[in-house]
């Protein structure tokens, strides 16, 4: 596992994309938003973060059953390829925001960090998995801010929310895998 080779390929990319996946009953339905300038630093830097946390952890094959805290497991693409295919299969076949369902129903997120190998001279990418985070913790509450002394309550209440952690990467036919329960619900691993 090579954290230097993997960052140096981030630092040397402006091409960052963010997929936004639903499981479905037979499909997965992804949307690809625009995303600000600003943002795409702020996924990059979640993406250091991440790499300096991991980077001196230990490093064992993956294991069904599962690993301790402070492990990272490892495998390859080739061990999931039906599993890995169809997710990246979908990135192609990106959506608008449909209306069937609202931002809480997103499964994961996929930060994809376009880079040129230079082995091969081709673009290739790197996709960072995170599983969504469900921000019912106010579902019966309210959210707000203070303005100029006063607090008001936002009325849009059908948020996102993305945190500062990564559940995986598949960095070439690599998978390095941080959390484990979120790597086999993310590409439907069944028990």
């Amino acid at each position: 596992m090579d954290f230097g080779k993997l960052k140096d390929a981030v630092d040397e990319s402006n091409e960052v994309a963010m997929y936004m996946v639903h499981i479905g009953p037979t499909k997965l339905t992804t949307i690809s938003p625009t995303i600000e300038p600003k943002l795409r630093g702020d996924i990059k830097q979640i993406i250091y973060s991440n790499l300096e946390k991991y980077s001196h952890c230990t490093a064992e094959n993956y294991n069904l059953i599962g690993s301790d805290d402070e492990i990272i497991e490892n495998t390859t693409v080739q061990m999931y390829k039906d599993n890995i295919d169809s997710i990246v299969d979908s990135f192609s076949d990106t959506k608008t925001m449909p209306t069937r369902f609202g931002n809480n129903k997103f499964s994961y997120f996929v930060y994809d960090i376009e880079y040129n190998d230079k082995s091969s001279n081709e673009k290739k990418s790197i996709y960072f998995f995170r599983r969504a985070k469900k921000l019912s913790t106010f579902k019966r509450g309210f959210y707000g801010h203070l303005v100029d002394g006063h607090f008001k309550s936002l009325q849009d209440t059908d948020f996102l929310g993305v945190d500062d952690h990564i559940d995986f990467v598949i960095f070439g036919d690599d998978i390095w895998i941080f959390e484990h329960i979120s790597f086999e619900r993310i590409i439907k691993l069944k028990n």
